[in-house]
């Protein structure tokens, strides 16, 4: 139920945000998802951060900062523009944490059924989306579906299997990459070029991921050998 409920709160925040100042605005701001909930699996969870998953947080957000800055736009309309982003991130960061503290007493794939199943209830019980649904397209139902598969079904559960076997802090570190692997998903379907701040920022990006997991590749060499 609180993971359902933070879901919600999360994707509502984000919605108000992008009404009230711009998406790169949005994009960096949502990025202290990584910093929160790193702080709150410290905090709740007792999970060690070493000083090398600190560093390469710093690096990962220097690469999304190179990635957009030539539209780096910082202006708002309103303050709660800012608090709209940080309440986003702040309820991911805890959607996170919960699932991560039960994770071990359910399965990945019951535990993301249960939590969409809660937040289409609590959805369908509001008047507007429910008129807003009965007007959709056909064509609007297909981008949906195929939208709702490849995110909130096997997006959401590959990413709880991922946090029964790792640490919080490494699991945000690697759903980081995503903006990156939307640009060159984005390259092959579309044929949209990337501009060097996008391609340089995501090398910057991947550098940071590799950094964490340097030691661990390092062991697995030698036990190979």
């Amino acid at each position: 139920m609180l993971i359902s409920l933070a879901g919600l709160l999360g994707n509502y925040s984000i919605c108000q945000a992008l009404n009230l100042a711009s998406p790169t605005m949005l994009v960096l701001l949502s990025r202290s998802e990584i910093i929160i909930a790193m702080l709150l699996s410290w905090l709740f969870l007792k999970e060690i951060i070493t000083a090398r998953v600190w560093l390469a947080v710093v690096v990962i957000i220097a690469g999304i900062i190179v990635m957009k800055l030539n539209t780096l736009s910082f202006e708002l309309n309103e303050w709660s523009a800012t608090i709209w982003a940080i309440t986003a991130a702040f309820s991911f960061a805890v959607m996170q944490v919960l699932a991560k503290s039960i994770i071990h007493e359910i399965n990945p794939q019951v535990l993301n059924v249960s939590r969409l199943a809660l937040a289409l209830v609590i959805l369908w019980s509001l008047e507007e989306v429910r008129s807003r649904v009965a007007v959709l397209e056909f064509t609007e139902w297909q981008w949906l579906a195929l939208a709702a598969f490849c995110g909130p079904f096997v997006g959401r559960v590959s990413y709880t299997y991922a946090l029964r076997y790792l640490t919080i802090s490494k699991t945000v570190i690697i759903g980081s990459f995503s903006p990156v692997a939307t640009l060159i998903f984005e390259l092959l379907v579309f044929g949209t070029l990337i501009n060097g701040y996008e391609a340089f920022g995501g090398t910057i990006m991947l550098a940071g991921i590799l950094w964490v997991f340097l030691p661990g590749l390092r062991r697995s060499v030698k036990l190979v050998k």
